[in-house]
Protein backbone atom coordinates (compact mmCIF):
# COMPACT_ATOMS: atom_id res chain seq x y z
CA UNK A 1 0.00 0.00 0.00
CA UNK A 2 2.78 2.42 0.97
CA UNK A 3 4.70 1.86 -2.28
CA UNK A 4 1.57 2.27 -4.41
CA UNK A 5 0.97 5.71 -2.89
CA UNK A 6 4.60 6.70 -3.43
CA UNK A 7 4.47 5.34 -6.98
CA UNK A 8 1.29 7.32 -7.71
CA UNK A 9 2.20 10.67 -6.15
CA UNK A 10 6.00 10.65 -6.38
CA UNK A 11 6.94 8.58 -9.45
CA UNK A 12 10.44 10.04 -9.84
CA UNK A 13 11.24 9.30 -6.19
CA UNK A 14 9.82 5.81 -6.65
CA UNK A 15 12.00 5.09 -9.69
CA UNK A 16 15.15 6.47 -8.09
CA UNK A 17 14.46 4.48 -4.93
CA UNK A 18 13.83 1.37 -7.04
CA UNK A 19 17.14 1.88 -8.83
CA UNK A 20 18.89 2.24 -5.49
CA UNK A 21 17.29 -0.91 -4.03
CA UNK A 22 18.07 -2.94 -7.15
CA UNK A 23 21.66 -1.70 -7.06
CA UNK A 24 21.96 -2.90 -3.44
CA UNK A 25 20.52 -6.30 -4.40
CA UNK A 26 22.99 -6.47 -7.27
CA UNK A 27 25.91 -5.69 -4.96
CA UNK A 28 24.75 -8.40 -2.54
CA UNK A 29 24.51 -10.95 -5.35
CA UNK A 30 27.90 -9.85 -6.64
CA UNK A 31 29.48 -10.76 -3.30
CA UNK A 32 28.21 -14.34 -3.54
CA UNK A 33 29.38 -14.92 -7.13
CA UNK A 34 32.38 -17.22 -7.41
CA UNK A 35 33.30 -17.42 -11.08
CA UNK A 36 34.17 -14.66 -13.48
CA UNK A 37 31.60 -15.87 -16.01
CA UNK A 38 28.78 -15.61 -13.45
CA UNK A 39 29.99 -12.11 -12.57
CA UNK A 40 29.85 -11.04 -16.23
CA UNK A 41 26.35 -12.53 -16.65
CA UNK A 42 25.13 -10.81 -13.52
CA UNK A 43 26.59 -7.47 -14.62
CA UNK A 44 25.06 -7.68 -18.09
CA UNK A 45 21.67 -8.67 -16.66
CA UNK A 46 21.74 -5.80 -14.19
CA UNK A 47 22.93 -3.14 -16.63
CA UNK A 48 20.99 -4.21 -19.72
CA UNK A 49 17.73 -5.21 -18.09
CA UNK A 50 17.11 -3.89 -14.62
CA UNK A 51 18.93 -0.56 -14.71
CA UNK A 52 17.89 0.30 -18.26
CA UNK A 53 14.23 -0.30 -17.48
CA UNK A 54 14.36 2.06 -14.48
CA UNK A 55 16.23 4.66 -16.52
CA UNK A 56 13.75 4.48 -19.38
CA UNK A 57 10.85 4.86 -16.99
CA UNK A 58 12.54 7.89 -15.40
CA UNK A 59 13.16 9.39 -18.86
CA UNK A 60 9.49 9.01 -19.80
CA UNK A 61 8.46 10.77 -16.56
CA UNK A 62 10.91 13.60 -17.19
CA UNK A 63 9.69 13.93 -20.80
CA UNK A 64 6.10 14.28 -19.60
CA UNK A 65 7.19 16.90 -17.05
CA UNK A 66 9.04 18.86 -19.74
CA UNK A 67 6.02 18.82 -22.05
CA UNK A 68 3.72 19.94 -19.19
CA UNK A 69 6.09 22.74 -18.07
CA UNK A 70 6.46 23.94 -21.64
CA UNK A 71 2.69 23.83 -22.17
CA UNK A 72 2.19 25.89 -19.02
CA UNK A 73 4.62 28.49 -20.37
CA UNK A 74 2.84 28.59 -23.73
CA UNK A 75 5.27 26.44 -25.74
CA UNK A 76 3.38 23.60 -27.36
CA UNK A 77 4.70 20.35 -28.77
CA UNK A 78 2.58 20.88 -31.88
CA UNK A 79 4.71 23.93 -32.75
CA UNK A 80 7.82 21.72 -32.99
CA UNK A 81 8.47 19.92 -36.27
CA UNK A 82 8.41 16.13 -36.29
CA UNK A 83 11.69 14.26 -36.20
CA UNK A 84 12.63 12.44 -39.37
CA UNK A 85 10.95 9.08 -39.70
CA UNK A 86 13.38 6.19 -40.04
CA UNK A 87 11.77 3.29 -41.87
CA UNK A 88 14.46 0.86 -40.72
CA UNK A 89 14.04 1.68 -37.04
CA UNK A 90 11.10 -0.22 -35.57
CA UNK A 91 10.95 2.09 -32.57
CA UNK A 92 10.37 5.35 -34.43
CA UNK A 93 6.75 6.33 -34.99
CA UNK A 94 5.53 8.01 -38.15
CA UNK A 95 4.39 11.63 -37.72
CA UNK A 96 5.12 11.66 -34.02
CA UNK A 97 7.36 13.49 -31.60
CA UNK A 98 7.83 10.26 -29.68
CA UNK A 99 9.52 6.93 -30.19
CA UNK A 100 8.94 3.62 -28.51
CA UNK A 101 11.52 2.67 -25.90
CA UNK A 102 12.92 -0.81 -25.34
CA UNK A 103 10.47 -1.42 -22.51
CA UNK A 104 7.44 0.06 -24.35
CA UNK A 105 7.68 3.55 -22.83
CA UNK A 106 6.87 6.52 -25.05
CA UNK A 107 9.96 8.74 -25.07
CA UNK A 108 10.46 12.12 -26.71
CA UNK A 109 12.72 11.98 -29.74
CA UNK A 110 16.09 13.53 -28.73
CA UNK A 111 15.95 16.14 -31.51
CA UNK A 112 12.41 17.15 -30.56
CA UNK A 113 13.38 17.20 -26.89
CA UNK A 114 16.29 19.53 -27.62
CA UNK A 115 14.10 21.85 -29.71
CA UNK A 116 11.36 21.89 -27.08
CA UNK A 117 13.86 22.64 -24.32
CA UNK A 118 15.37 25.50 -26.36
CA UNK A 119 11.94 26.98 -27.09
CA UNK A 120 10.97 26.65 -23.40
CA UNK A 121 14.15 28.32 -22.19
CA UNK A 122 13.69 31.11 -24.71
CA UNK A 123 10.11 31.73 -23.52
CA UNK A 124 10.83 31.30 -19.78
CA UNK A 125 11.94 34.89 -18.89
CA UNK A 126 8.88 36.35 -20.59
CA UNK A 127 6.63 33.79 -18.89
CA UNK A 128 8.09 34.60 -15.47
CA UNK A 129 7.56 38.31 -16.08
CA UNK A 130 3.92 37.65 -16.99
CA UNK A 131 3.45 35.59 -13.82
CA UNK A 132 4.98 38.33 -11.65
CA UNK A 133 2.67 40.91 -13.24
CA UNK A 134 -0.33 38.64 -12.62
CA UNK A 135 0.62 38.17 -8.98
CA UNK A 136 1.04 41.93 -8.63
CA UNK A 137 -2.45 42.44 -10.04
CA UNK A 138 -3.93 39.95 -7.59
CA UNK A 139 -2.07 41.61 -4.69
CA UNK A 140 -3.45 45.03 -5.68
CA UNK A 141 -6.97 43.63 -5.97
CA UNK A 142 -6.60 41.97 -2.56
CA UNK A 143 -5.33 45.23 -1.05
CA UNK A 144 -8.28 47.18 -2.48
CA UNK A 145 -10.71 44.56 -1.14
CA UNK A 146 -9.16 44.68 2.32
CA UNK A 147 -9.26 48.49 2.23
CA UNK A 148 -12.96 48.47 1.33
CA UNK A 149 -13.73 45.99 4.12
CA UNK A 150 -11.73 48.12 6.60
CA UNK A 151 -13.48 51.30 5.49
CA UNK A 152 -16.92 49.72 5.80
CA UNK A 153 -16.03 48.38 9.23
CA UNK A 154 -14.95 51.86 10.34
CA UNK A 155 -18.11 53.46 8.96
CA UNK A 156 -20.25 50.85 10.67
CA UNK A 157 -18.44 51.48 13.98
CA UNK A 158 -18.94 55.26 13.69
CA UNK A 159 -22.56 54.75 12.70
CA UNK A 160 -23.21 52.64 15.82
CA UNK A 161 -21.15 54.94 18.09
CA UNK A 162 -23.17 58.01 17.13
CA UNK A 163 -26.38 56.25 17.97
CA UNK A 164 -27.68 56.27 14.45
CA UNK A 165 -27.97 52.51 14.41
CA UNK A 166 -30.56 52.39 17.25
Amino acid sequence: MKFNLIRTFFPKFFTRRGMELDRKKYEQKLKTVKSNEERINLQSEFIQCTLREWQEWLMSIEDRELVNRAKKAGVYLDDIAYAEYDKDDMRSLRNSHYYLGEFADMLLDPIVKRQLTQAYRKRLPEYRKERIELWGLWMKAGGVLIGIIGGLTGLFAVYNKCGLGN
